[in-house]
């Protein structure tokens, strides 16, 4: 991947340490801050002069800053999700209880741990499953707002039964019926045969 790649699919960002991976030396970052062709967004995360610091922007950027083991929670999760239209104005992402990071303005770090199986990477940005925040969420924006957040939700059936260890989530009728239900592609008879042991009538 080239940079100019990186900073496409980031939305105009780039954090220090994957510029280096993609060969650039640390004065050569430094020159391009210094003309002002990059332009430091938080502590080691830049965004190109090029791009707009959009609310979309603001979250990967905050994501990119607390890095990989963290997650987006809560309001911005939910709009990460794009289930509200009103952007986080604090922006709040999970770092885990030891972390070391002391956020920059627009940030909360939340001293919690989130399970494996309750973050979901989305577009390269770590955040919590959709049912999960979009309940933190909706506890935090009020009646009204909170209320329209899981409106949209449900109508985009965001929410899934969740799964057992190890397996996807499962969506529908399927997801209220054992795999060994008689209506359950485990139970199904393959057509044109009798169970064994029945007898023809003819």
């Amino acid at each position: 991947m080239t940079l100019l790649q990186l900073l496409r699919r980031q939305d105009g960002l780039v954090r220090h340490d994957q510029a280096r991976r993609l060969g650039l030396s640390p004065a050569a970052v430094g020159r391009r801050v210094d003309s002002g062709e990059w332009l430091v967004v938080h502590p080691r995360v830049y965004l190109a002069a090029t791009h707009e610091l959009t609310p979309r922007a603001r979250l990967r950027a905050a994501a990119l800053w607390a890095g990989e083991g963290a997650t987006l929670i809560g309001h911005a999760g939910a709009a990460w999700w794009d289930l509200t239209d009103r952007p986080p104005g604090i922006i709040a992402i999970a770092v885990g209880p030891t972390a070391g990071h002391t956020p920059p303005p627009g940030i909360r770090a939340v001293r919690r741990t989130v399970s494996p199986l309750d973050r979901v990477s989305v577009d390269g940005v770590w955040v919590a499953r959709q049912s999960f925040t979009a309940l933190e969420a909706a506890t935090t924006l009020g009646l009204v707002e909170g209320a329209r957040l899981l409106d949209r939700a449900l109508q985009r059936r965001r929410f899934g039964v969740p799964a057992p260890a190890g397996g996807p989530a499962r969506h529908g009728p399927a997801a209220r019926r054992g795999p060994g239900s008689p209506t359950g592609r485990a139970g199904r008879r393959p057509r044109g045969r009798r169970p064994s042991g029945t007898r023809s009538a003819c």
